[in-house]
Order: structure tokens, then sequence, then C-alpha cells
């Protein structure tokens, strides 16, 4: 790799200008053919701690600007703040409707993102109750039997795929935690989950030591939070351990901690 850091100093002079002035949106998409040097993100990359002159390329990967002459990355994330959550334990407390002996341990991030996932499902069953309907009573909108009876395999590929992704959020919301509750005085968790329709609860107890890893298996690869599995006697759930607040309620509901 040492070619690259010294490119700047014993190449031509039009390479050094491309080099100086365009920047690393210019060595992406430059090919030299008298040198046979292909320019990517990967060399520059590999040098980049090699030679200071790099410095001036890479740091518009990291800028927030967008400029007409820079490349530029950025990365934006909602967590749906228009639903604001409460800020105190007791607010989640007497929203959960627990008793004032149950500890708030674990509180999950990602409820709101799945609930409208949940929801939009669900909508879209009933729009599709509603067309077969109107085709139904002579009032066809996009005359979807026709249609399917035209493309069986298309419309069965596309129920298919339907009832599947559905399926899928549905096992996701049933498992997911959305909070978990700890009392000393009986000695047991409450797990605060999704009922049958979005943003309703349902709460599932959990004793210690009852949950346990569902282990490696062919579909590990395919689900990332696979790991994050247990189940128990009640069901299975996806529970993640920094959502804890602190290690020990995880260890005692894994059973390491008596």
């Amino acid at each position: 790799m040492g070619w690259l850091c010294s490119m700047s100093q014993s190449t031509s002079p039009v390479l050094r200008t491309l080099w100086n002035r365009k920047g690393l949106q210019s060595l992406m998409q430059c090919h030299t053919p008298m040198c046979g040097i292909n320019f990517s993100l990967y060399h520059a990359h590999s040098t980049i701690n090699q030679k200071h002159e790099l410095r001036h390329f890479w740091k518009p990967l990291i800028t927030s600007k967008v400029t007409q002459s820079k490349f530029c990355i950025t990365q934006s994330r909602s967590n749906f703040l228009w639903l604001k959550p409460p800020k105190k334990e007791e607010d989640y407390r007497i929203k959960d409707q627990m008793e004032p002996h149950y500890d708030l341990i674990y509180k999950s991030t990602f409820y709101n993102h799945l609930q409208i996932a949940y929801g939009i499902s669900g909508i879209g069953y009933v729009w599709l109750a509603g067309l077969f309907s109107c085709d139904a009573l002579g009032f066809p909108i996009v005359n979807i039997t026709q249609e399917l009876l035209n493309n069986p395999v298309q419309g069965a590929t596309l129920a298919f795929s339907y009832v599947a992704f559905t399926w899928a959020i549905f096992v996701i919301a049933h498992r997911y935690i959305v909070r978990m509750y700890y009392s000393e005085v009986e000695d047991q968790f409450v797990a605060v989950m999704t009922g049958l329709l979005p943003y309703t609860k349902r709460k599932v107890v959990i004793h210690p030591g009852t949950a346990i890893p569902v282990g490696s298996s062919w579909i590990a690869t395919l689900i990332p939070w696979h790991k994050d599995i247990y189940k128990t006697p009640v069901q299975k759930l996806i529970m993640f351990s920094h959502y804890f607040r602190y290690p020990v309620y995880f260890n005692k509901i894994l059973g390491y901690e008596s």
C-alpha cells in the first residue's frame, strides 16, 4: 500500500491535481490507463492512517454538511418522539397498572416502531377485505377477483408473501418484551408485552431461573436476534440483556443469581 501513500509526490501533475483538489469522489471514479491504477474507497480506507494528506479526503465522510463537490454520508433516525413516553418510573407503573412494590428493571426502545408496523399490517387485511366485499356486492374498485383469476401465480405469490410478512410481525410483537418489573416481596418478574391488538398490553409472570436460551439452529443465520430468544414455561421471549437496569436482574432471571 506504500504506492498509494506516495502517489501525490511521485505521479504526474494531473494525478496530483485530482488527488489534492477533487478529493475522494474523484478517486473513486478515476481510472488511469497509463499506470493501470483503479482508485477505490477501500484503498483510501486502508491507508488513512499512513499519510496525513488523506485526512482531508476522509473528512467529508464524517461531516454532517452536504456540498456539491464532496461525498457525504449522514444518518437520521426517528424514535417517534411525538409519541412521548412517561418520564418517571412511577408513571410507567401507573400506566402498566403495577403494584407499588414492583420495580421497573427493563425498558425497551423499539416499542413504537413495532406497534406501528403491527398496526399497518392489520390495516392491510382490512383493506383487502374491503376490496373483496365491494367486488362481491357488485361495486368493484379494482376488480381484484378477476385479476387473481387471470394471474393465479402472481396472486398466490402476493398472498403468501403478505401472510408470511404479517405472521412474522405478529410473532415478534407477541414475544417482544416492552417492559419488565421485579418484586422482591413475591420474588418474580412481570413482563409487559403486546396484546392481540396494537398498543394493547398483557402481562406474563416469569419466575427466576426459568428463562433458558433457545440455542443455535439453522434459523440463527437468518435472524440477528436469535441469541436473544429465551424459552420459559409460559412462552418464548425476545429479551435483550442491555435493556436491563442492572445485570444482576438478567442473571437472576436466567438462574445465575440466587
